[in-house]
């Protein structure tokens, strides 16, 4: 179609002034470049034709997560996903799952108690798994066969820009790092040869680890570079890639969101280029060579597996033709089955081989991702799908990287959900290097089925094997997302009948005390702690609230622990709804809805002079926040923007301003009727001054009943913080 065009073009261009092609932008970068394959024909091509994991792509996601760091998941324009497998609950399933691979270790007399057993998370990202996992795992007791003491985490990613992050996060991973269970380092899985950890100097390199290590993470594969082959009426392509713009010569590649949300991908398939030993890989990227020889043995698995399946099915085979080339179009819809198209993760490969390198060759693997373990789902020409979410990512051909490790004689276990995109696997190996690389393993058919010989390893590790089938197939993250997406549902459908008390702390206690769950059910939680109800139903959804408060790990603008203040303080636990609103003006600004619900809980404790200090910071963030808006009124009416809108604009978002008036008038009344009492007393030596009546105003209940004027203004709030509801935070001044 290209041809036809260009040749219609040239044909028209004779009777007119030469001009800029229509298909090509007028860019001697792009003159050599085939732009067609891209649906509009004036983009500007960033690259040529070339392999999957050699493309820019890859370039583009390592600068945006390299400028980003910590906001590529904390900014409301640039979030990327991370619930799915950040949250406690499937923290603590990974915990409990590297618990019984401890202890089989120490069952099989493999485990040097001496030595530290290293886990190593690949991409840590926010952070916030693993300060799951460590919350979790800090909750295990020592028994026989196991002690916590033995697990050191180390978080790793490619950028220090995370790292910094991380070692910010003193409230949280900071306490993990004074207790000796957690360490930072600098790795990238394609190109490390050992993990240099950041605070305590030691170099993990092969030979000098004691104990087979663990490796964990999630999200990381599909973000990896990845090749695309495809095996078409029995012969083995490779799927090319070209990416371009919209814009005109736009040609430096950047780390910004908006740069790779324009950038288009085309694709095309080719016969391979193979190197001089005849075999796919080593390629650039994916050079390492043992890594290399079993990825050569899965993609010659996949050739003769899907070859063998056209053959029964009647499909005419290609002739062993170089000149041979079949197109998509060419394909009539009942012959699709003649093509099977895959990705080979090289890049998630590498980091493994690089892993397992330096725990020689000893490494179980816990891992989650959107992909397939099945590959029955590989039938049809359908080109990698590339989902653009700040960053971008691909499907995890997990069904790959487990032919992958039985090749090299490791065992592979897997969720195999049709339904669900969202899978997690285990892999063991216990093999020596050296073992690894002097033969090949026979691949079964089904690297999955229970008489595979892939799980003769996990004959070896019985607790591991249980435990990982209970979070693979059964209440796995898939089962958890899918529960609380409903429960997200129902807090929106007024129809639906109020949850009980027990039923209520029976999810939070499933989830592991999410403080994410608290968010999506603080009107339900709200409602009901506002509710008469017996002593036993007030402490339970007091532990919730104060369970989920110790678990806070700030990533988002969803501001927790200010709806955690708000239950707990209708709860009547006024020092723990303190240290909620405390933890909300620590994590997030200032607003005046927060400091104005903390005043009120410290009144209610009898601390009237922070009280007063609180309420007065209420009304100065308050009204430099009117003064701002104010500001941004009158800047949009220099630019003429309609008047009505402009007076709406001024209005103050806080709800609660005179409010905060009347309870300064109330405070500095009472703050002063006790000076007053106090100064009385000291004047009369033989008066011993009541301990609920101190000179700072600190003291318990008593003093706040006691410095309580008997006429109370009449519009001193009695309310609870329920009725204060935070506003949305006006706009800063232009």
């Amino acid at each position: 179609l290209a041809v036809e065009q260009k040749a219609a073009n040239a044909s028209a261009a004779v009777s007119r002034a030469p001009t800029e092609s229509v298909y090509r932008p007028a860019c001697p970068a792009c003159l050599n470049v085939d732009v067609m394959a891209l649906q509009h024909p004036r983009k500007c091509a960033l690259e040529p034709w070339v392999v999957l994991s050699q493309s820019k792509l890859w370039t583009i996601q390592t600068k945006l997560y390299d400028e980003l760091g910590g906001a590529a998941w904390g900014n409301a324009s640039t979030t990327v996903p991370f619930f799915v497998t950040c949250n406690a609950f499937v923290a603590k399933s990974y915990a409990r799952s590297v618990r019984a691979f401890l202890r089989d270790l120490h069952a099989a007399g493999r485990l040097d108690e001496a030595e530290p057993v290293y886990l190593i998370e690949l991409g840590g990202g926010s952070g916030k798994f693993a300060w799951n996992f460590l919350e979790s795992w800090a909750e295990f007791r020592a028994s026989p066969g196991f002690d916590p003491a033995w697990l050191k985490y180390v978080m790793t990613d490619f950028t220090e820009s995370n790292l910094d992050n991380w070692a910010a996060r003193t409230r949280t991973l900071g306490r993990h790092v004074a207790a000796g269970r957690l360490d930072f380092a600098r790795f990238d899985g394609t190109s490390s040869k050992e993990i240099v950890l950041r605070n305590s100097g030691v170099v993990l390199r092969r030979g000098d680890v004691a104990n087979p290590m663990v490796a964990m993470f999630n999200y990381v594969i599909d973000t990896l570079p990845a090749d695309a082959f495809q095996v078409h009426r029995g012969r083995l392509q490779e799927l090319m890639v070209t990416t371009g713009t919209d814009r005109t010569c736009e040609h430096e590649v950047s780390g910004d969101p908006r740069f790779l949300m324009r950038v288009e991908v085309g694709w095309n398939m080719t016969d391979l280029q193979l190197n001089d030993y005849g075999l796919v890989y080593p390629r650039a990227g994916a050079a390492h060579p043992i890594a290399a020889r079993h990825m050569n043995a899965v993609l010659k698995w996949y050739t003769d597996t899907y070859t063998r399946q056209m053959r029964n099915s009647g499909i005419q085979l290609l002739e062993n033709d170089a000149t041979a080339r079949v197109s998509r179009d060419k394909l009539p819809d009942d012959k699709v089955q003649a093509t099977a198209t895959f990705l080979m993760p090289s890049g998630g490969i590498v980091a493994l081989q690089s892993l397992m390198d330096i725990a020689d060759g000893s490494l179980m693997v816990l891992t989650g991702d959107k992909g397939t373990t099945r590959g029955d789902f590989n039938w049809g020409f359908q080109p990698p799908t590339v989902a653009k979410h700040t960053s971008f990512s691909l499907m995890a051909n997990y069904h790959a990287i487990a032919l992958w490790f039985v090749s090299q004689g490791g065992a592979a276990s897997c969720s195999n959900l049709a339904a669900s995109s969202l899978q997690v696997c285990a892999f063991l190996s216990l093999k020596a290097t050296n073992d690894r690389a002097a033969r090949l393993e026979a691949l079964p058919d089904a690297p999955f089925d229970s008489d595979s010989p892939a799980h003769s390893l996990f004959a070896r590790s019985p607790l591991l094997g249980e435990t990982f089938d209970d979070l693979a197939m059964w209440t796995g993250p898939h089962e958890y997302f899918h529960i609380q997406s409903l429960t997200r549902r129902r807090e929106k459908q007024a129809s639906m009948p109020p949850m009980s008390v027990a039923g209520l702390t029976s999810l939070m206690r499933w989830s592991a005390d999410e403080p994410d769950m608290i968010f999506k059910l603080k009107n339900e939680l709200l409602r009901m702690s506002s509710m008469k109800m017996n002593s036993r139903e007030n402490k339970l959804l007091r532990d919730v609230c104060t369970r989920a408060l110790a678990r806070f790990y700030r990533v988002d603008r969803n501001d927790v622990p200010y709806e955690l203040g708000r239950m707990l303080y209708n709860l009547g636990d006024y020092a723990h709804a303190v240290q909620a609103f405390e933890l909300s003006l620590g994590e997030f600004e200032e607003h005046p809805s927060t400091l104005r619900n903390l005043g009120i809980a410290q009144y209610e404790l009898g601390r009237m002079r922070a009280a007063l200090s609180t309420f007065e910071r209420a009304a100065s963030v308050r009204d430099e926040r009117r003064a701002a808006k104010v500001a941004a009124g009158q800047a949009r009416q220099k630019r003429r923007v309609n008047t009505e809108a402009n007076e709406e604009g001024t209005k103050e978002a806080f709800e609660h301003e005179d409010d905060v008036d009347v309870w300064l008038r109330k405070l500095r009344k009472e703050v002063g009727e006790l000076d007053g009492a106090v100064s009385a007393s000291a004047a009369r030596p033989d008066a011993v001054a009541s301990p609920s009546t101190t000179a700072t105003g600190e003291g318990g209940a008593g003093s706040r009943a006691a410095a309580t004027p008997k006429a109370a203004p009449k519009a001193a709030p009695t309310a609870a913080p329920t009725a204060a509801p935070k506003a949305t935070p006006p706009p800063r001044a232009a």
